[in-house]
């Protein structure tokens, strides 16, 4: 099977069967920063970071369609100005 896609792209591919019926679920992954950069890093730079940033057991996608969209956030947090926090607020 040839893939044609960006670069900017991954895929992630799983055949599985639904009612009697064979499927292929197909998942697109995208690696951008969060902030204002408003640009898709390459592929190749985010397998590397997967790597290093979730723990061996954690699937990174099954591949296989769901209800809704999903997104997966790799964070680290900081309080402002680095000062020590008991707690610091984040969101998505």
């Amino acid at each position: 099977m040839k893939i044609i896609k960006p670069q900017t792209l991954g895929l992630l591919t799983h055949p599985f069967e639904f009612r009697r019926e064979f499927w292929l679920g197909i998942s697109v992954l995208s690696y951008l920063p969060i902030g204002n950069s408003a640009i898709l890093l390459p592929e190749t730079a985010m397998w590397p970071f997967l790597t290093e940033e979730l723990p061996p057991e954690q699937p990174l996608d099954a591949a296989i369609p769901k209800a809704h969209a999903e997104f997966l956030a790799v964070a680290h947090a900081h309080a402002p100005g680095g000062a020590p926090s008991p707690l610091v607020d984040v969101s998505i």
